[in-house]
């Protein structure tokens, strides 16, 4: 059986500033040469270089990281593969969906995939690329997403439960869990992506190959210590904790987004 076609992978994570950093920090990691062969990845942002200059200013993450963009969207590559955006707090969040040069970017190339982990997911449905798609969100933040579904302008699915990652294969559109999720919503694009050819048995056995080498080169093993749940929501364990976190958070990372939203069904409802 012949060799079928080998390409170099592109991954453009469309950051913005306070976004979280093992959102795109721990897919970074997966999209590598080093861990995934054939596969790369650059860090996008929407601010051009200060005048005089070709630097490009860097992002401070939500844990106050700074972290430096190699591209501005205008000098974004042509030959990306995927984007990827990153969730954050809701007010980082919902700066993001109310500047237009997001969703501008982002439809600009929604003939790719597209996707985000986390509360990036409100970004790419505000620029209208996850219609009639099965999505997912931080489990903190589900009612604001199902809310969003059923407006006119956005309609969703909201998967039941937590998935950590979801693949619409038809419309190359991804959605994630909570921060973390991102590792895991990494491998599920890289394996569908290589093993998209689905009769080349070449193609399947090198996704996996690539696949479980990158798993094996990160270590890639969750296991928490006795004691520690694995952070799904319904977990016996993080009884109580659940709706701590909820009440605690309410007004200040939950409220933006509620308020976004709000404001998308209000415009919604005028027309």
């Amino acid at each position: 059986q012949p060799k079928c076609s080998i390409k170099m992978r592109k991954v453009g994570f469309v950051l913005y500033p306070d976004c979280t950093l093992l959102d795109f920090a721990g897919a970074t990691q997966v999209f590598t040469k080093w861990a995934a062969k054939g596969w790369e990845s650059c860090w996008l942002t929407a601010e051009e270089p200060v005048c005089g200059s070709e630097a490009l200013t860097p992002i401070q993450t939500s844990e106050g990281v700074s972290v430096n963009p190699q591209y501005s969207f205008s000098k974004a590559p042509e030959d990306l593969d995927v984007l990827f955006v990153p969730g954050g707090p809701g007010a980082a969040v919902k700066s993001a969906m109310d500047d237009t040069r997001y969703a501008e970017f982002l439809r600009s190339n929604e003939e790719k995939w597209v996707g985000a982990v986390c509360t990036g997911a409100f970004i790419v449905a505000k620029a209208g690329l996850l219609r009639d798609v099965e999505v997912t969100t931080h489990w903190q933040f589900l009612a604001e997403l199902r809310t969003m579904a059923k407006l006119d302008d956005y309609k969703m699915t909201v998967a039941d439960g937590h998935p950590r990652s979801l693949l619409d294969k038809q419309r190359k559109r991804f959605t994630g869990g909570g921060v973390s999720s991102s590792i895991d919503l990494a491998f599920a694009i890289l394996l569908e992506i290589e093993g998209a050819n689905k009769g080349c048995e070449h193609d399947q056995k090198r996704a996996l190959k690539i696949g479980n080498s990158a798993a094996l080169m990160l270590q890639y093993e969750p296991d928490p210590p006795p004691g520690i749940a694995r952070g799904n929501p319904v977990d016996h364990l993080l009884d109580g904790i659940t709706d701590e976190l909820s009440a605690g958070t309410k007004g200040g990372t939950v409220g933006p987004i509620a308020d976004a939203v709000a404001e998308l069904k209000q415009k919604s409802s005028k027309n």
